[in-house]
């Protein structure tokens, strides 16, 4: 936690200025398709870091780390590996940490609120565990990931530059084992950012009000 902390307070330190971004979100994430029948419960333990520089005002590029917790608790079941089988009480965990590049488009508006949509892929570190009665399985590994979203930012007229966001994304990363072919999930994430960006506008907003109202 302490890594990520930093981590956030040096691209807060980097959104001073006019054309960068700094965010940080809380995730929830809800698995599908072969993921679901390994791990089935929602997730609400998942974080993401935001780092977007805009190159104009309808368009950023930059940085997206994410982190999600994955756990399902079966009370009795069967568990076949190598020729053999045990029937005990199970627990399933599952953590995901992606490393994304992302790219977003913002549709411009004369309000506060400003929708957005977008993509992020790269990277997607996996780490599984499959606890068996006393026996424990694990492995891990990397594959590559993507996440197409759409999403509003709520710009605050104060203080300048403060904005809030809501998303939601379809995330797969392609990194299969015996239990699932894919890690799928839909996410809905809720977080605040800093930006030199939504300063500049809030600031010609009120400016441009202040010579309407003369």
């Amino acid at each position: 936690m302490k890594k990520w902390i930093l981590i956030f307070c040096f691209l807060s330190n980097l959104a001073i200025g006019q054309s960068y971004f700094a965010g940080a979100s809380y995730k929830m994430s809800i698995p599908l398709l072969s993921f679901k029948e390994h791990i089935s419960p929602i997730s609400f333990v998942g974080a993401e870091v935001d780092f977007r520089y805009f190159k104009t005002d309808w368009f950023s590029f930059g940085l997206n780390l994410g982190w999600s917790s994955f756990y399902e608790h079966i009370p009795m079941d069967t568990y076949y590996w190598d020729n053999n089988a045990i029937t005990a009480e199970q627990w399933n965990y599952l953590y995901q940490s992606d490393f994304h590049f992302q790219l977003h488009f913002y549709i411009p508006t004369q309000i506060l609120i400003k929708p957005y949509f977008g993509i992020k892929f790269g990277a997607s570190f996996v780490q599984d565990y499959k606890k068996v009665g006393d026996l424990t399985f694990n492995k891990h590994g990397w594959g590559f990931g993507y996440t197409p979203e759409i999403g509003f930012l709520f710009h605050l007229p104060k203080p300048d530059g403060l904005a809030f966001f809501l998303s939601g994304g379809f995330n797969q990363a392609f990194y299969k084992n015996n239990h699932y072919n894919s890690l799928t999930n839909v996410n809905i994430k809720f977080g605040i950012a800093y930006s030199g960006q939504y300063r500049k506008a809030t600031k010609e907003r009120l400016e441009k009000a202040k010579s309407e109202s003369k």
